[in-house]
């Protein structure tokens, strides 16, 4: 017959009257228990009796509301423990002592919390947290894949961030043991390359945010991930395509089988084999990147604009990137906001932007960029600033408070801002604005006086000493500025000069204007000029070390990516030897990321207008003689086609007109000679002749022709010149906008400026052959390397070089010939 169930007394009185024993520990209870002296009502196994309720601790009254001490003093309160331990998604009290006996456990969180915490403690349930809902392991690890880590620490690592999803167990391993957990490697996905399906689940997780992000930012993304080291030049080609349709479309649509088919080509190499954070050492060397074709050339393609809803496009991708391509991302729209509050953009106006609420990393978007400008707003404009136009003052504008700013928070800066934003304005107000006594110009030489005038113009009385040897002259008291041309740096005195100056005197400000005239110029061996100008910066900044860098150009990138980071590295201080420049997308986007990281680039909103224009000139009367020049000679072919074009150039011309010539020999002479027979008279200015510019600025000559030292910091000609004629033009669109910079700029008397690009053309049979046109659009075709590193434009290949483009050009005459006159074959 069954015995009936005991009645016990109540929790409570139970445990007050067993708290009057003094036992100290269960082993105690079981002794005393056993004794015969236990009361009825009172239970022997007190934990079965009273269930969740009971815990020893409080039942014995050993925990008395205090806590053990852990070897290095007291326990971390029991709230925060369990807050701690909440976020480790450990599935059950099995789960927890097994972590607890790894490294990974905090000294003051104890390895029994029931014990440590007395009366405090709950159950294990409330402590763990496993009423939360964590992802099913399925959803969790396709989470895990998309971040592109390697190894349990670095998964560690990205856990520890604030914004780690709360529903993702940090300790993986406990929450989904026997739930499918096989290991890290299948976990992190580092068990072998991308497979479409992990791709496509990429893809997914990021779609919503594809249309808010510039293609660069998600080549950026892609890079980081290891999905674009191919090395196949129609592999290339196809992604770049696919990166573009992404962006543009976004959504489901990245998804589709058509992306992932691309990327999981690309993704050719293990995830093992790649450097951590840079894509794998595979990535294509120069001949593999595709050669453009002529129909690609004549697409022209728009600058990456700032779109509003994009402020929030980082909280949409958080979880899939590192901490780099993040603040990467802010940077990237900090520095569009700044863009559009340059410009005025109404679209940004400062109250909405306040008012506006978002997430984690869009509140710091915003609150950098505000938080920048109140200080720019409230930079008081320098003592003894004068700078005036046509008697009007003329305070610094936003782009040069901006770069005064950034040089005294940052002290080293890149000021990429294209030709006319006011560059020179902007480094005169930095100087002034870190209260500079004594600054060094190095330039070019043609530009030193206008750097003159612009000093008497801006700050009167500051001392200007042009090309000194000798420094006895420099007075500490009052602002100097030491006005030095780059070819001073390349003489053999130039090395003790440095020496010299920074022995005797202390440096503030050292301003490398046109900057691109000291980069790398003879492969691993530096040029004397670029040694030099590093050992003033060494020693000027060993004598000071508040000294400020201003690097300034509009074309930092021109020929190759090498220039970009020994420029950097000259001018932050940096080694950038780990930059990687071998001439590919991912190398080019990796610079522009660090050049928006130390620099600034506004793109200028020109208040005067530009007309361009492209008149034709039919070249039926060189087609013999264009047959028979060779595939390589370039300048035969423009001194051809220049004889086509003289009379059309002689019809443009007046007082006021410079003529560019990309080529010199063979060409200038006739250039001059059509100005004489127009009755004016001519100017010269290129490499080996420069009396012409002098002359030209002062009234003595009606027309300056000008080959390519008049596309780097020639100042003073918008106020005498506002028509360009290009004879011959340059390759890259860089050097076409440096050329029309001259005169499309701040400063320019006329409200208009005229650009003439004659285009000789033979026609017939519907079709057109071109030399001139094929220059420009290789020059419109905004895609290449340099623009990827510059303006974050995504290429779509290479430009072909000169000789590659005159062969492909001739080719072309022929076929052309061929359809036109049936039946000729060869000259």
């Amino acid at each position: 017959m069954p015995q009936p169930k005991k009645k016990f007394r109540p929790y409570e009185q139970a445990r007050d009257y067993v708290r009057t024993l003094g036992l100290k520990s269960v082993k105690d209870y079981e002794a005393w228990s056993k004794s015969g002296v236990r009361p009825g009502d009172i239970p022997g196994k007190p934990s079965a009796a009273y269930g969740a309720q009971f815990t020893w601790p409080d039942f014995l009254g050993i925990g008395g509301g205090r806590r053990r001490l852990s070897k290095d003093g007291q326990f971390r309160p029991f709230e925060e423990a369990r807050a701690f331990v909440r976020t480790l998604g450990l599935a059950g009290q099995r789960a927890y002592f097994a972590w607890s006996k790894g490294e990974g456990r905090p000294a003051d969180v104890p390895s029994n919390p029931v014990n440590a915490y007395g009366a405090e403690w709950t159950w294990w349930a409330d402590f763990l947290g496993t009423d939360v809902a964590y992802r099913p392991f399925e959803e969790a690890r396709a989470f895990a894949r998309t971040l592109g880590l390697k190894t349990r620490q670095e998964w560690q690592d990205r856990a520890a961030a604030t914004d780690f999803p709360a529903d993702v167990p940090k300790y993986p391993e406990y929450r989904y043991d026997g739930q499918g957990w096989e290991g890290w490697a299948g976990f992190l996905g580092t068990d072998g390359k991308w497979t479409r399906d992990r791709i496509r689940e990429f893809l997914r997780a990021i779609g919503p945010a594809l249309h808010l992000l510039q293609p660069a930012e998600l080549y950026a993304i892609l890079a980081r991930k290891r999905l674009l080291s191919a090395n196949s030049g129609p592999a290339k080609r196809a992604a770049l395509q696919a990166i573009e349709s992404m962006c543009a479309a976004g959504g489901a649509e990245v998804a589709s089988d058509t992306a992932a088919d691309v990327l999981e080509r690309l993704a050719g190499t293990p995830a093992s084999a790649a450097a951590d954070g840079v894509a794998a050492p595979a990535v294509a060397t120069p001949d593999d990147e595709p050669e453009l074709e002529a129909e690609e050339l004549a697409r022209a393609t728009e600058l990456p604009r700032l779109r509003r809803d994009a402020l929030h496009a980082i909280d949409r991708v958080a979880e899939h990137a590192d901490a780099e391509i993040l603040e990467f991302l802010v940077q990237n729209r900090v520095a569009g906001l700044w863009q559009a509050a340059i410009d005025g953009d109404p679209e940004f106006a400062l109250d909405a932007l306040a008012a506006e609420v978002g997430g984690k990393y869009f509140t710091e978007v915003r609150d950098r960029f505000l938080a920048q400008h109140r200080e720019v707003d409230a930079l008081p404009t320098p003592p003894g600033y004068a700078f005036a136009v046509n008697g009007t003052p003329v305070p610094p504008n936003l782009m040069q408070r901006l770069t005064a700013y950034r040089l005294l928070t940052d002290k080293r800066l890149v000021n990429a801002s294209q030709t006319g934003a006011g560059k020179t304005l902007s480094a005169l107000t930095a100087a002034a604005a870190v209260g500079a006594r004594l600054t060094v110009v190095l330039a070019v030489n043609a530009t030193l006086d206008g750097w003159a005038a612009s000093i008497a113009a801006a700050f009167p009385g500051t001392a200007v000493l042009t090309k000194p040897r000798t420094f006895e002259a420099i007075d500490p008291a009052r602002p100097t500025y030491l006005l030095y041309n780059y070819e001073s740096f390349q003489q053999p005195w130039a090395a003790d000069l440095v020496r010299d100056l920074t022995a005797r005197h202390l440096i503030d400000v050292v301003v490398l204007d046109e900057l691109q005239q000291v980069r790398w110029r003879e492969g691993n061996d530096e040029s004397l000029r670029r040694e030099n100008v590093r050992l003033l910066l060494d020693l000027a900044g060993k004598q000071n070390t508040d000294l400020r860098v201003l690097g300034m150009s509009a074309t930092p990138v021109i020929n190759d990516l090498h220039e970009a980071a020994t420029l950097l590295e000259l001018v932050t201080g940096e080694d950038m030897t780990t930059l990687p420049v071998e001439p590919t997308v991912v190398n080019a986007v990796r610079v522009y990321q660090m050049l928006t990281s130390h620099g600034l680039r506004y793109r200028v909103k020109y208040q005067q207008s530009l007309e361009t224009h492209y008149p034709t000139v039919d070249g039926a009367s060189i087609l013999r003689r264009l047959r028979r020049i060779g595939r390589r000679d370039t300048l035969a072919m423009e001194q051809l086609t220049l004889e086509a074009k003289l009379p059309l150039i002689q019809s443009l011309l007046r007082p006021g007109t410079v003529v560019f010539t990309q080529m010199v020999s063979g060409i200038v002479e006739p250039l001059a000679a059509a100005v004489r027979a127009a009755g004016l008279r001519p100017g010269l200015f290129t490499g080996v002749e420069k009396s012409g510019l002098p002359n030209f600025l002062g009234g003595r000559a009606d027309v300056l022709i000008g080959s390519e030292p008049v596309g780097t910091g020639v100042d003073g000609l918008p106020r005498v010149a506002n028509r360009l004629v290009f004879a011959s033009l340059p390759w890259t669109s860089a050097q076409y906008e440096q050329v029309v910079g001259r005169l499309h700029r701040q400063g320019q008397v006329s409200n208009r400026v005229e650009v003439y690009v004659p285009l000789v053309e033979l026609r017939g049979g519907g079709r057109a052959w071109s030399w001139d046109r094929a220059k420009l659009d290789r020059i419109r075709f905004k895609r290449t390397l340099s623009d990827a590193a510059v303006d974050g434009v995504i290429p779509a290949g290479k430009l072909p070089s000169p000789a590659q483009m005159q062969a492909a050009s001739l080719r072309a005459l022929d076929e052309w010939i061929a359809q036109v006159t049936p039946g000729t074959h060869g000259p």
